[in-house]
């Protein structure tokens, strides 16, 4: 399982090297806290001891940088694993895949990693590449908005994309960060430092009670220096990475990183979910925060927050969501206590049943050197189905059911859906999108909308691009009247060989011919 856990990094003075904790958890400059040689729970050293492990590495390091300069870095490596072996305080000490790190056991139990490189070599320096690709910001317009930061998007599981779809459909904006390799994407300390115009944030990383990696790479030595020295930064390398990574601690939120209104912010780390934690994103301006308090895997958290966000969205408090999947042996950890009470939607009004609607709009189609514009218009009934906040509705065309899924938060709906529908062979359809929002009527009545729509593809090798958009007015009926009701379309002129038919908001289908 690969979970989420990362390893911190302390400094020793006046050496290049960094001492890393292993294990998920992690700790900062002068930490005596080390692991165990078996795996278990962590070694508390007496003060004589760490203090001759750090004197003892210090002065091998010096060496190593001295013999680096006369051997080169690989035999000068090589010299500081035997110098170690031979040294009464050690245990074993080997050099690692990466070629950089050299891993130290103690015979005290304890197991320390030495990071260490000549200050003249730019070759063994984590960093990222000059090519590397800008794939740019994913978001839309309108509120409210939510942030997903994955820097690791390249070793989730099929979870991560239901997250994403889990979030739209709870009725955000989303923008996503995401890296498609380590250090080779969009993700970069700045989305860490603002997040004052978010609702929800996501952050699905490493972490550990002490520190959330950011998997943004520490350059060159002197931005590892700096991190080094820095308050409320930390140098780590978890599982994934090819080099050491920026990692923030809780104080990182409460001092430097921009204030927040009310937001909801979940960490999806390992042993992230602490009162420290909360606390510290409280002071930021948080509304609440939620993370987890074991290790975990990336199926594993995406599967809880996937099972979160619909109970939020369905206006659950996010205590009683909290309980909720408890219930169900789905453990999170939310705080702190006063935001329990942190609510995505204050309730919405109730939609289910049955509606008439009229609509009309309008469609413009261009292939094989031909534009044509048409109106569409139609009339008929839609069977609405509500689950919490969460609505959605569909018919048969064609023998095909076609459908709209959206939500409804106060008195607003969005819905959306595709746009249009092939309706014989040699069609190929490469991008069908449609959507709409409007207001519900205080008393539940009338339903007013607005939809745009749009479709690109090839119709028997030539291609095409269909846009459009449409108003549809619903109300609402009872069982008597809809079973009596018909469905009446206008038929457009001809285009693409009647080839398509365009679906507007209502789902009854408009054939272009």
């Amino acid at each position: 399982m690969n979970d989420h856990g990362i390893r911190g990094l302390t400094s020793l003075p006046g050496v290049l090297i960094a001492l890393i904790l292993a294990a998920c958890g992690g700790g900062g400059g002068g930490s005596n806290t080390v692991t165990s040689d078996s795996g278990g729970s962590p070694v508390s050293e007496t003060a004589s001891t760490f203090a001759a492990h750090d004197r003892l590495t210090e002065n091998l390091l010096q060496q190593f940088v001295t013999d680096s300069q006369s051997k080169g870095e690989l035999a000068a490596r090589e010299t500081l694993v035997s110098n170690l072996r031979r040294e009464p305080l050690v245990k074993s000490a080997a050099i690692l895949s990466d070629g950089l790190t050299v891993e130290v056991h103690f015979t005290t139990g304890s197991r320390v990693y030495l990071f260490a490189y000549n200050r003249s070599q730019t070759q063994t320096q984590a960093g990222r590449s000059a090519d590397a690709p800008d794939y740019g910001r994913q978001s839309a317009e309108g509120k409210p908005k939510a942030l997903i930061i994955s820097p690791y998007w390249f070793n989730e599981g099929g979870g991560y994309s239901q997250t994403k779809d889990a979030v739209k459909t709870a009725g955000y904006d989303l923008v996503v960060q995401e890296n498609m390799a380590f250090g080779r994407g969009e993700v970069d300390l700045a989305d860490y430092s603002n997040w004052s115009s978010y609702s929800l944030v996501i952050v699905s990383s490493h972490g550990s009670g002490s520190l959330l990696d950011t998997g943004v790479p520490i350059a060159d030595l002197r931005e590892f220096n700096e991190v080094m020295h820095d308050p409320y930064k930390v140098a780590g390398r978890a599982p994934d990475d090819k080099g050491y990574t920026y990692g923030l601690k809780p104080e990182y939120f409460s001092k430097v990183a921009a204030k927040m209104q009310n937001t909801l912010v979940i960490f999806d780390a390992c042993k992230n979910g602490t009162e420290d934690w909360a606390g510290a994103l409280q002071q930021a301006g948080a509304g609440a925060f939620v993370g987890f308090m074991e290790e975990i895997g990336w199926d594993e958290g995406n599967d809880a927050i996937n099972r979160l966000i619909p109970l939020l969205a369905s206006c659950k408090s996010l205590g009683e969501a909290i309980d909720s999947l408890r219930s169900q042996g789905v453990f999170m950890y939310a705080g702190p206590a006063a935001g329990l009470s942190w609510k995505m939607c204050e309730g919405c009004l109730n939609i289910s049943g049955v509606w008439s609607f009229i609509d009309n709009g309008r469609v413009t189609c261009s292939g094989g050197g031909e534009t044509d514009t048409a109106p569409i218009s139609g009339s008929g009934a839609v069977n609405i189905a509500q689950n919490g906040c969460n609505v959605s509705w569909s018919v048969s065309l064609d023998g095909v059911n076609y459908s709209r899924a959206g939500s409804v938060s106060g008195n607003a709906i969005q819905v959306s859906g595709p746009f249009v529908v092939p309706l014989e062979g040699g069609v190929n359809i490469t991008q069908n999108t449609y959507s709409a929002s409007g207001t519900i009527s205080a008393d539940t009545r009338k339903i007013n909308l607005n939809g745009t729509g749009s479709a690109t593809g090839s119709y028997e090798g030539v291609g095409f691009t269909c846009t459009g958009t449409d108003k549809v007015t619903l109300t609402r009926l009872s069982v008597a009247a809809y079973s009596s009701l018909g469905l009446r379309r206008q038929q457009p002129k001809l285009l693409l060989n009647s080839s398509l038919i365009i679906l507007t908001v209502s789902n009854m289908g408009d054939r272009f011919e």
